[in-house]
């Protein structure tokens, strides 16, 4: 086993050493200056205020889905192939999309407003402008450098994002106290930054020639209409915990859990490299061989990931006992809970980015779909008799739950592919 570990380390390292250094120099740059500015901010806003605005990007997750959020993630394939063109086809095909949502979104804030929650109703018109005009174009601007494995453009474009972000975070909370104030600097400057990295990109690589002389492949555009359906249960997964603890059991409650869980999302730095690491060489490859390279070394890779938690877990819990102000730590105890999904997890992601990269849709909405689905029943049973600490066990269990579930769709018995799969070949073929 040790032979094979130090055989994987050494094709890793001659591979992709350089790529991997590039991609986690910004992840690390931008964990550092998170983890100062943090317990500043926190110290300088009320507790229920940094409650309602976690609310209010739980809700933005939901529209941002249905703009469309995996076509920009199917342009990378294209992209990888040689179709530039398709980045700006994408690009304004979401765009349509987030003009029909507009509506939707000012719906929203009209009841918000009927309700008489003006600070959540506020909050939400910062950040759906944010959705439509600056995350739309952030993600295409950096998908697209993934895509051309421009990984040094992309590590000092995410290295100045993140320092001026939390640095007008940290000074109009300082200064204001005032979490409107707080949210328009956050997402005023990321929406300036992405769009100048957006014009950047398109300027220097002549995308606009490419987009009119139809170097588009579209296949993009169905693979993320047909992942719509999977992307929202996805997000319902994912953030019905804030929507839940919100309204049902306060917004300092669920501040307090916030920060465990978007702490346990920074440092998930390390695993959020894999893909724009493996993407376009996953890509380029055919899928049989492809799966029957990855399968040997997933066991190393959990192995790696069962050491990373432990670091992660007593950094974590030592950073919010020593720096966090006194309401805030009892997140020590959800983050150590939430922490351990990195094992699963990760290796998870890998087989997430396998099926992505090409574009195998029915796999990815069969497992994401069943996966979500059950975390949704957990959150809500576990949440329902176990209050926060059994949401927090409802995520981790899910995530153990879900590697099994790709595994098995990818690597599992022919009957159960057969099953998830019933109009395509199976995987494997």
């Amino acid at each position: 086993m040790l032979k094979k570990i130090y055989q994987f380390l050494k094709k890793a390292k001659d591979r992709y050493f350089s790529d991997s250094i590039l991609l986690l120099l910004p992840q690390f740059i931008s964990l550092g200056i998170s983890l100062i500015t943090l317990p500043i901010i926190l110290d300088n806003l009320l507790i229920e205020d940094y409650g309602r605005f976690q609310f209010v990007l739980a809700i933005e997750m939901w529209v941002l889905a249905l703009t469309g959020s995996y076509i920009t993630s199917g342009v990378k394939s294209a992209i990888a192939n040689g179709f530039k063109g398709t980045f700006l086809y994408a690009f304004f095909f979401r765009m349509k999309l987030a003009l029909i949502m507009a509506l939707f979104a000012i719906i929203a804030v009209i009841v918000c407003l009927y309700l008489q929650l003006y600070i959540i109703s506020t909050l939400l018109i910062v950040i759906f402008i944010y959705a439509f005009f600056g995350q739309i174009v952030n993600t295409s601007f950096i998908n697209y450098l993934i895509a051309t494995k421009r990984f040094k453009a992309k590590a000092i474009w995410e290295i100045i994002i993140a320092v001026i972000v939390n640095l007008a975070s940290l000074i109009s909370a300082y200064y204001f106290h005032n979490i409107i104030i707080f949210a328009i600097s956050q997402f005023g400057s990321l929406i300036i930054l992405s769009w100048v990295g957006f014009i950047y990109v398109s300027k220097k690589d002549n995308l606009y020639s490419e987009y009119k002389n139809k170097n588009i492949d579209k296949k993009c555009v169905s693979y993320g209409l047909k992942m719509i359906p999977a992307n929202i249960i996805n997000i319902t997964s994912a953030k019905l915990s804030s929507v839940i603890i919100g309204p049902f059991l306060g917004y300092s409650i669920l501040s307090t859990f916030s920060i465990a869980n978007n702490l346990r999302d920074k440092f998930s730095f390390a695993v959020r490299i894999i893909d724009p690491l493996f993407y376009a060489d996953f890509a380029k490859q055919n899928k049989k061989d492809l799966i029957n390279a990855v399968k040997p070394r997933l066991k190393i890779f959990f192995i790696f990931s069962i050491i990373f938690t432990i670091i992660v877990i007593a950094v974590g819990y030592m950073y919010i006992h020593y720096f966090f102000p006194q309401e805030y730590q009892i997140s020590k105890m959800y983050f150590v809970i939430l922490a351990l999904t990195f094992p699963f997890s990760s290796v998870s992601f890998i087989l997430d980015v396998l099926l992505q990269s090409h574009l195998l849709h029915k796999e990815k909405s069969v497992g994401s779909i069943t996966v979500d689905i059950i975390k949704i029943l957990l959150i809500l049973i576990f949440g329902y008799f176990w209050g926060i600490i059994g949401i927090c066990i409802a995520i981790t269990i899910s995530s153990w739950i879900g590697f099994i579930v790709y595994y098995l769709l990818i690597y599992g018995p022919k009957s159960f592919r057969t099953y998830s799969n019933r109009e395509n070949i199976t995987i494997n073929k």
